[in-house]
């Protein structure tokens, strides 16, 4: 469910803040026009704001050992235009799909 203006609010409980200050995560995208490179900073600035240890790389230049250390994995791409989400992602999987 998003929050205000359709956006999603990570909200830290103060239960888990602790744990989540251990966790890392990667968020690794592919963008033409700069919109996914601004969503992946967003994610991984909300990550941040949320006590979670996140880095933000390209495709191209992933960072190798922050990915190896991520508990947590986020990839964003583009969409081609006029193409279904889901059966893009089927087509252009080269692994299991989540």
């Amino acid at each position: 469910p998003g929050g205000r203006n359709g956006r999603v609010a990570l909200r830290p409980r103060a239960d888990d803040a602790e744990d989540r200050s251990h966790m890392r995560a990667v968020v690794i995208y592919e963008s033409l026009t700069g919109n996914t490179k601004k969503a992946a900073g967003h994610i991984a600035a909300a990550l941040e704001e949320a006590g979670v240890t996140a880095t933000a790389c390209p495709v191209t230049a992933v960072d190798y050992e922050a990915l190896h250390a991520a508990d947590v994995v986020v990839v964003g791409s583009y969409v081609p235009e006029g193409v279904e989400v889901g059966d893009w992602v089927t087509r252009t999987a080269t692994g299991p799909v989540a």
